[in-house]
């Protein structure tokens, strides 16, 4: 489990007041492994209806930078690529369709590290905006 220090949460780092220095021990604290598969689930916030579940694959994970691929499960045959960076339990993943997909997908979430190992926020893209949940695959 991921421990956060409640003063690094928001500057990533403390400033010595009388140097005006950063103490970069803070700056590198140890990063859940995240190179597995996980569920994703999202939830359209205008159109509650619309919602859905996502296999996603990091495949690479090195030095709080992360790749991988996931894939809705209803829309068999589309991939969806993603790159992401983890700092302070928080975690900022851009996505988007590859060329030569029959799909309009771009977009953006957040998620922040839970106590339980889940991570939750929010993403954004062409279709909409919503809630995002992401744990890891039990079934696995």
């Amino acid at each position: 489990k991921l421990t956060i220090n409640p003063t690094t949460r928001h500057t990533g780092a403390l400033m010595d007041k009388s140097t005006d220095q950063f103490d970069e021990t803070e700056l590198h604290e140890a990063e859940p492994d995240l190179k597995r598969r996980w569920k994703g689930t999202w939830e359209n916030l205008i159109k509650p209806d619309k919602k859905g579940e996502e296999m996603i694959e990091v495949e690479r994970q090195e030095n709080g930078e992360i790749e991988g691929r996931f894939f809705d499960l209803s829309a068999h045959g589309i991939t969806i690529k993603f790159k992401g960076q983890l700092r302070f339990g928080n975690l900022f993943i851009r996505y988007w369709a590859p060329k030569g997909q029959k799909i309009m997908q771009d977009g953006c979430c957040f998620l922040r590290l839970q106590d339980d190992g889940s991570w939750k926020g929010y993403y954004a893209d062409f279709s909409g905006c919503g809630t995002y949940e992401l744990k890891l695959d039990q079934q696995r």
